[in-house]
């Protein structure tokens, strides 16, 4: 059915008047057989146009239809994938022992495979169709519910809550429930806190906890917190999480209560969630965090209203008091007021009247972004990077306006941290940039305004790193005179010894403008004044080896470094801390492994060995764990998780040095496995929780398993893990590892992400 067709039935349909929910019936189960997506959304219009609360059930049913077309979809996957594995195998089999493997069979295993490949990418393809057309149904159901009367809505809800109740089918209770929390509306958010006290099953109440943590909404807090003292960990997790979201001082008191009974990864999700507030640490100490909270929530709130305020003085007075104070949720606020970040559900309107001229709107921008560069930089040191990312580096990649993108940009300037450095330089640079969600890249123009407000953003980061990348704007791939003048101001800003040679290079630019301003730069940041260029080189030649550019003029200093204090404590796999005692390590053990490491200190599977034996070594006697190895496949130590006994400890480390370094790198089937250990949940019959942290270590691309596609292994990997709250840690070793795909499986998940 094209396109076409589909919008004439819906003309058809209106000439019998646009509120006859049969026409519109009838629109939809035409529409719900076309491809395109244009005409499938042609039929979901018509029946939200019908305004008839009816037609919620026509939206849900066709819903569980596609879930079940999904179940029957992912068996024919895995049953693909399998396939590919089999083809492959004689050949992963000679490789894993060593032996050379020769072109010809390579490409005859290749030859062998590729039919179940090409049969696999088909399914997956169609597993994205049917799931883009499942978020259309729950959009269009939520458009509905909240398009309806009062009454309607609430009857229409009811519904559906209680035969999620009386149903004993998982699938179809999630998927109800994600019907009722696609309204925004009062009434929704009142059924999900209902569902919240009722549900039994732990695991069902894990998506009901996120659904009202979706929500963002202040008069959620008190289930939330309620939800701190659940006997499932997950729930715990997924309500701590939603606390941590919510841009509201009020999310403060319960956190420090759950502070007195929390423990393992659940106490790192409380502090974190405190931290996202408060924007300092006192770690797992209730006693200070009260005695914080008590000496400091007057003048917090205090702050807030400044913010808020009309006046453009107490603006400025607050932004300044936010970069002062360390304060996170002020620097949320701030983004909030921007359009940026995460928005309270109350929050429609946060920017304040700008009343004066555009030198005062300028100014306000500049004091926010100041404010928000001094927080994200002086945030702890154990929690910075992954705060980062949630709040500025996720959003700024997930922006499909561009006006929101160059906003963000702007804001990551000032936050002096390596992280924020690195997307600064390939933003910059010549690197392609997708919309996100397709496969487009961003037009030239929209590229452009990315490079140039990255430029602008690299002079407010104080750090020699950024001068190669502006040096390369300016003399190098730079296309624009805008562009090269920005990378100009800005080398002058970091007031470096490496500004100094890019910028004499700059003088010789046939644009008088582009050289007018490398001109002023060196001006200003030597406090001479030479006729040419190469009278400034001559000048550069004699004084390279003395020179110093002048002090005190960079406002800020470099990033703060790890204090004793900042120390978490627990167990600590290549730098990365976590309190968890119940983890899995996943650990690569391809042939590429066999190459030295980059710090000089053996072999790469020499140095991770090493590493996971200090892990194992360090782990309490009460925790649980299990070590994974892959290649082509993947070894499991044991059947299921293990106590961390002197024995057990002893004997997995002893497993551990039999390990040899062969083969190819297969990613997505260990991380299946691991998630797997735990079962339907993390936990087991009697709640007790056998799963919540996964280390895993990879140097190479995917080239083996069920999945390989980077991208289509992150999404898998969120399915497993929207109801289990594994935090994932990621290592990249050497230069070849996929940097997107391990710091995706972070960025996801929670966990943090380390290069080697």
């Amino acid at each position: 059915m094209t396109l076409r067709l589909v919008l004439c039935a819906i003309a058809l349909g209106s000439v019998a008047g646009a509120q006859d929910i049969h026409a519109a019936r009838r629109t939809f189960k035409t529409a719900a057989k076309a491809t395109e997506k244009k005409a499938r959304q042609a039929g979901i219009d018509a029946l939200v146009a019908c305004k008839d609360p009816r037609a919620i059930d026509d939206f849900v049913a066709a819903s569980l239809k596609t879930a079940k077309d999904l179940a029957k979809l992912e068996k024919k996957i895995v049953k693909a994938g399998k396939a590919i594995g089999e083809a492959m195998k004689s050949l992963d089999k000679q490789a894993d022992k060593g032996r050379p493997v020769s072109v010809g069979a390579m490409q005859a295993a290749q030859r062998k495979a590729a039919p179940f490949q090409k049969e696999l990418n088909k399914h997956l393809k169609k597993k994205r169709d049917l799931q883009s057309w499942q978020k259309m149904l729950l959009v269009g159901c939520g458009t509905l519910l909240d398009t309806v009367d009062e009454a309607s809505r609430r009857e229409a809800l009811g519904r559906q809550v209680s035969k999620l109740q009386r149903s004993r089918d998982f699938e179809e209770q999630k998927l109800r429930l994600l019907v009722v929390a696609q309204s925004r509306s009062p009434a929704a958010r009142e059924a999900i806190v209902e569902l919240a006290r009722r549900v039994e099953d732990g695991v069902l109440r894990v998506g009901v906890i996120d659904a009202l943590a979706e929500r963002r909404d202040r008069k959620t807090i008190p289930a939330l917190a309620d939800a701190l003292k659940d006997d499932v960990w997950p729930v715990r997790v997924a309500a701590a999480r939603g606390l941590a979201r919510i841009a509201s001082l009020d999310c403060v008191p319960p956190l420090i209560d759950a502070l007195q009974h929390a423990e393992g990864r659940f106490l790192e999700e409380v502090i974190e969630a405190l931290v996202a507030h408060a924007g300092k640490t006192f770690h797992d100490n209730d006693t200070l965090w009260r005695q914080w909270w008590k000496e400091e929530e007057k003048t917090l709130r205090e702050i807030l209203d400044k913010v808020a305020s009309d006046a453009i003085a107490k603006q400025i007075g607050g932004m300044i008091a936010v970069g002062q104070n360390r304060f996170l949720l002020g620097a949320r606020r701030l983004l909030a007021q921007e359009g940026l970040g995460e928005r309270n559900a109350d929050e429609t309107d946060l920017e304040p009247a700008a009343t004066e001229g555009s030198d005062v709107i300028v100014s306000l921008a500049e004091a926010r972004r100041d404010a928000v560069g001094r927080v994200f930089t002086q945030l702890p040191v154990s929690l910075r990077s992954r705060l980062v990312s949630r709040l500025l580096i996720t959003p700024l990649q997930e922006a499909e306006k561009i006006d929101e993108r160059v906003r963000l940009i702007s804001f990551l300037g000032g936050v002096r941290t390596e992280s924020a450095r690195r997307l600064l330089r390939a933003i910059l640079g010549k690197v392609r940039i997708k919309v996100p969600g397709t496969d487009d890249d961003f037009p030239d123009e929209a590229r452009e305004r990315m490079r140039l407000e990255a430029a602008r953003a690299m002079g407010r980061q104080g750090h020699k790193s950024v001068a190669a990348s502006l040096r390369e704007a300016l003399v190098g791939f730079g296309k624009t005179p805008e562009l090269r003048i920005e990378a100009a101001k800005s080398l002058r800003k970091l007031n470096l010894k490496a500004s100094i040679s890019p910028l004499i290079q700059g003088l010789n630019s046939k644009n008088d403008d582009v050289k007018g301003a490398c001109k002023k730069a060196l001006v200003e940041l030597t406090g001479l004044d030479h006729a040419s260029a190469n009278a400034w080189q001559a000048w550069w030649e004699k004084s390279r080896s003395k020179w110093e550019p002048k002090k005190g003029v960079v406002a800020r200093g470099p990033e703060p470094e790890p204090s004793p204090n900042e120390t978490e404590g627990g167990t600590r796999f290549y730098g990365i801390e976590t309190r968890s005692t119940h983890i899995v390590f996943i650990l690569d053990r391809s042939g590429s492994m066999q190459m030295p490491d980059a710090k000089g200190q053996g072999s790469k599977i020499d140095v991770a060995k090493s590493e996971l034996v200090k892990a194992i070594t360090s782990l309490p006697d009460n925790a649980t764990f299990n070590i994974i190895f892959y290649n082509s496949t993947w070894d499991v130590w044991k059947k299921k998780m293990t106590v961390a006994t002197p024995s057990n400890r002893r004997k997995a480390v002893a497993w551990v040095k039999g390990i040899k370094e062969v083969g190819a790198t297969n990613i997505f089937d260990p991380l299946e496995r691991a998630f797997e250990l735990a079962g339907r949940g993390t936990h087991d019959k009697a709640y007790k929780l056998v799963l919540d942290t996964i280390f895993f270590m990879s140097d190479g691309l995917a080239n083996r398993g069920r999945i390989i596609d980077p991208r289509q292994i992150l999404k898998e990997i969120e399915e497993m893990n929207a109801l289990k709250k594994v935090r994932i840690h990621s290592i990249g070793i050497g230069p070849n590892h996929d940097v997107r795909l391990m710091r995706g499986l972070a960025d996801m998940t929670g966990g943090s992400y380390v290069a080697r």
